[in-house]
């Protein structure tokens, strides 16, 4: 990376070596706009995002959520041993990735995983990398409303 932020080891995440390089090139992809918001997983565009989905495949192109994504890198090169992007993202990830891949928004009614942008991931991503905490709340806008004036 050429730029200035703050990236955490793998050892200091508590992440695997390919793990880390995989969340950093898809990082990128996210901020150079690489990927599309695909919220109802509808799988028609080739680089397609969507939280709700860890893999979905069609001849028209692929969703992925962010470990589905990090799969696809891993597996191009050969640095992880899951056999799929599903088994990986629910089974087989370091642990603490499951933060990151699995937003807490459960003390918010209205905001479901298909609603995070491609956006709101790199935010997520960004935070991740340098503090270990995706601060999802923060990523997605929802410390506004927190930190407003009763």
């Amino acid at each position: 990376m050429s730029d200035d932020r703050k990236v955490l080891s793998p050892a200091a995440l508590r992440i695997t070596d390919g793990e880390h390089r995989a969340l950093r090139e898809i990082r990128d992809l996210f901020a150079n706009g690489v990927f599309k918001h695909d919220p109802h997983a509808d799988v028609d565009k080739p680089d397609g995002f969507s939280m709700d989905a860890a893999i979905r495949e069609t001849r028209c192109g692929t969703t992925c959520c962010i470990g589905g994504w990090m799969w696809h890198a891993m597996d191009r090169d050969r640095t992880t041993q899951s056999a799929s992007a599903t088994r990986y993202v629910h089974w087989e990830k370091s642990q603490a990735l499951h933060a990151l891949f699995f937003p807490d928004f459960d003390d918010i009614d209205d905001m479901a995983y298909s609603d995070v942008t491609p956006g709101a991931a790199l935010l997520a991503i960004d935070s991740f990398l340098a503090t270990g905490d995706p601060d999802w709340h923060r990523a997605c806008g929802l410390h506004l409303a927190e930190e407003l004036p009763a």
